[in-house]
């Protein structure tokens, strides 16, 4: 099962799957060749296919879908005799389903893990958002009965508000939910074309939304001032083409949202220190002299615009990487903690890791004072950054 972006095609409409494609990826000596095999329908789509499971007879294949809460059925020998038959891919076709899915199942809030029984007589589900598991029999393709996890009675505004954000029935036709763009409450390290910014214009790096709080303003442009202009009526109009939230969905996801944490870092040493390369690279990081004794301008140490808690000091600057596509070369200051996960870099993804944010775009010093650096140097200061 597999997502399908689309992320630069301008993003003027969401129609047809025009965002996102929710399929399957088949292969093997039945096929002859990979075939991307849609799931969704011209009109109807089923987000974040995850789980698979197949019968021990080979006859019946099945789906869960988080973003959709349903479990998708495929008849496959009828979809190996489509594939066969068809003599172009497509990939695209959302009329290609009608010759293989046999059902949708509706079951509970962001399924994901599904396994069958030995005898491929009942499929379980794991309904993460509900504590439940559901029962299916894979004959009658139906619910049956349902397992309760003993998960709480009790649902928090912060647990609502993650129900909402893996949510598709929000966006049109409900084809896609926050969790798309960002996995599992991280991000998919791609760079779209939102029509609001200019179609071919503006294309920007999709950010992190781990640790936001007190990192305002949102958006590279800034123009976003906090995370429920940035979730609201912004994202209901260009990205979801939908109705808004209700004020009481709204704030129920900003609370998720401002609750998550940055996840758990392999080159932070236990307690919290520094290894001698990250003690000196700190020491380049906060440097405020050139090698030679000049003093460096405010605005070009690392320290100044990346500082505070969350290394961010909440304003825009231009340290040089605009494009003749941006309207603007000010952008932002990102916060840093987790950077080292967060590749691609700069405001539209242009920089492949950190080595490349100073050794290929910024050659005049200007994200910076990096030139009179040595290899080892940078090296040093790059593994600080990844210790953040």
């Amino acid at each position: 099962a597999q997502l399908r972006p689309k992320n630069l095609v301008p993003m003027a409409h969401v129609e047809h799957g025009w965002v996102f494609g929710d399929s399957l990826a088949v292969f093997g000596d039945d096929v002859g060749r990979v075939v991307h095999v849609p799931l969704d329908e011209l009109d109807r789509y089923f987000a974040m296919p995850f789980g698979v499971a197949i019968t021990p007879d080979k006859s019946k294949l099945f789906v869960s879908t988080a973003g959709s809460n349903g479990v998708t059925v495929v008849d496959i020998p009828a979809l190996l005799r489509f594939i066969r038959a068809a003599h172009n891919s497509f990939a695209n076709d959302l009329s290609a389903s009608a010759n293989y899915v046999t059902a949708r199942i509706p079951v509970g809030r962001n399924p994901r893990g599904i396994v069958l029984s030995p005898d491929g007589k009942r499929l379980y589900v794991a309904a993460r958002m509900d504590d439940k598991i559901s029962v299916i029999d894979t004959d009658s393709e139906r619910v049956v009965s349902s397992i309760d996890l003993g998960g709480p009675s009790a649902i928090t505004p912060l647990r609502r508000g993650e129900q909402i954000f893996n949510d598709a029935h929000f966006a049109f036709q409900g084809q896609f939910s926050c969790a798309n763009c960002h996995l599992d409450a991280t991000f998919d390290g791609l760079q779209w074309d939102l029509e609001p910014d200019g179609m071919g214009m503006n294309i920007v790096q999709n950010r992190s939304i781990e640790d936001l709080t007190g990192t305002q303003p949102f958006k590279w442009n800034g123009s976003n001032p906090d995370v429920a202009t940035e979730c609201g009526p912004r994202t209901a109009k260009f990205i979801y083409r939908s109705q808004s939230y209700n004020p009481q969905e709204l704030t129920d996801l900003v609370t998720f949202v401002l609750s998550i944490p940055v996840r758990p870092n392999r080159y932070r040493l236990p307690g919290g220190g520094l290894t001698p390369a990250q003690e000196r690279g700190k020491a380049i990081f906060e440097r405020t002299k050139y090698k030679d004794g000049r003093t460096i301008p405010v605005n070009k140490r690392c320290s100044s615009c990346h500082s505070g808690p969350k290394y961010t000091n909440n304003r825009l600057a231009d340290v040089g990487t605009g494009k003749p596509t941006d309207d603007s070369g000010v952008f932002d200051t990102p916060h840093l903690p987790d950077v080292a996960y967060l590749a691609p870099y700069l405001h539209d993804g242009s920089a492949r890791s950190l080595e490349e944010i100073w050794t290929v775009f910024n050659p005049n010093d200007t994200h910076g004072i990096s030139n009179d650096l040595t290899k080892d140097e940078l090296n040093d200061l790059i593994e600080y950054m990844r210790a953040l």
